[in-house]
Order: structure tokens, then C-alpha cells, then sequence
């Protein structure tokens, strides 16, 4: 259990800033059969290990890396 000093040290203590929206992820949707999503999945795999990444790499879509993680930037190249 907590000691009522650092409960009191934690309940003062200022919260983080909300990210802006645009740094804020989107979901991308979209319905494969089950061996289209085996095969990109395992395709993608060559490009990165985090599949964000990897298929804005395979797409040719400039990547981001920030503290929140990736994020493309929209342009290809």
C-alpha cells in the first residue's frame, strides 16, 4: 500500500498535455480473406516489424518517427 505522503506527491502532481489531434492515430480499415491477410502480414514483416510502419514503407509513404510512435506524413518518397 501506498503511504498517504506519496498518494498526496502523486494527487498534486500536474497531468501530462493532451497530444494535439493530429498527432492523435487514425484506424485504416479495410476486410481480407484469411490467407490475403497471412500473406501481407508476412510481407510486411520484410519492412518492419511494426505494421504501421511497414506498410506506409512498402506504400512509399514518407514515416515520422515521434515520441508517440509513427506517423506518415502523407507524401510518397
Amino acid at each position: 500500500m501506498k503511504s498517504l505522503e506519496h498518494r498526496k506527491r502523486t494527487a498534486s502532481s500536474s497531468p501530462a498535455p493532451a497530444p494535439e489531434e493530429g498527432e492523435l492515430p487514425h484506424a485504416l480499415t479495410f476486410y481480407l480473406t484469411h490467407s490475403q491477410r497471412e500473406a501481407v502480414l508476412a510481407r510486411l514483416k520484410e519492412f518492419d516489424r511494426a505494421r504501421a510502419r511497414a506498410l506506409c514503407r512498402a506504400l512509399g509513404v514518407q514515416v515520422e518517427n515521434t515520441a508517440r510512435g509513427t506517423r506518415g506524413k502523407g507524401g510518397a518518397g
